[in-house]
Order: structure tokens, then C-alpha cells, then sequence
């Protein structure tokens, strides 16, 4: 199985096991790599929001000496989205979008495993 179908495999058991409506993984420039999606969700509209969510949470982080970018949480009536950072290499990282519906709340830990399989398949 390639990577690609692997980290394919790795987002849809997330989208159901978090019963989230939605995962993207992008890169940092906001091209999507793989998604697993219900049919309204757009995934490039959801990697080019990450992509500038990230770089607007980067300047703020520097800009008051947070230190190191985790994730991104923006929560609206209607569900929240997670943008989550995935370091593949020192150099080159990708994004993880979830959107999660309202009525999920627990999504963390499903989150941060999704992330640390993403990391283990590309460090191989």
C-alpha cells in the first residue's frame, strides 16, 4: 500500500471513529494531499483556510513569544475546526484540518493520534 493510500485509510477511520464531518491533511502552501469528506465540504476552500490560519497563528506565536505552533481552534455555533501541525521533517511539515459537528465534543485525543500516524508514515 502506498503512503498516499495509507494516509487515505488513516483519515476516513478518524472521520468515523470522530464522527467528524470532515479531514483534510494539506500543505503549509494549502495544497490538499488527501481528504475524507462528506459531499458539501470543499477541501480546497478547507486547505486554503488552513493554510492562511496558520500563517496568521505563526506571526502572532512570534510576534508574543509563544513558542511553538500545536494547532489552531476557531469554535462557531455551528461546529468547530481544528488545524493541526504534522512535522514530517525539520524542514517540511502538513496540516491536519478536522471539522467537527457540535455535537461532538471529546475530539482531542483522536486528533493527536490521527496527527502521530500521519508522522510515522512519512518518517519511514
Amino acid at each position: 500500500m502506498s503512503r498516499l493510500e495509507s494516509l487515505q485509510n488513516i483519515l476516513e477511520r478518524i472521520t468515523k471513529e470522530g464522527s467528524l464531518k470532515a479531514c483534510v491533511v494539506s500543505s503549509i502552501e494549502g495544497f490538499v494531499i488527501a481528504s475524507a469528506e462528506s459531499p458539501e465540504f470543499d477541501k480546497r476552500i478547507a486547505a486554503a483556510m488552513a493554510s492562511f490560519a496558520f500563517s496568521a497563528a505563526k506571526r502572532t506565536k512570534s510576534e508574543l513569544g509563544l513558542g511553538d505552533l500545536r494547532d489552531v481552534l476557531i469554535r462557531c455555533t455551528g461546529g468547530k475546526v481544528v488545524f493541526k501541525a504534522v512535522d514530517i521533517s525539520p524542514n517540511e511539515s502538513f496540516i491536519l484540518s478536522a471539522l467537527i459537528p457540535p455535537s461532538t465534543r471529546y475530539y482531542n485525543r483522536i486528533i493527536n493520534l490521527a496527527a502521530r500516524e500521519i508522522r510515522n508514515l512519512f518518517l519511514k
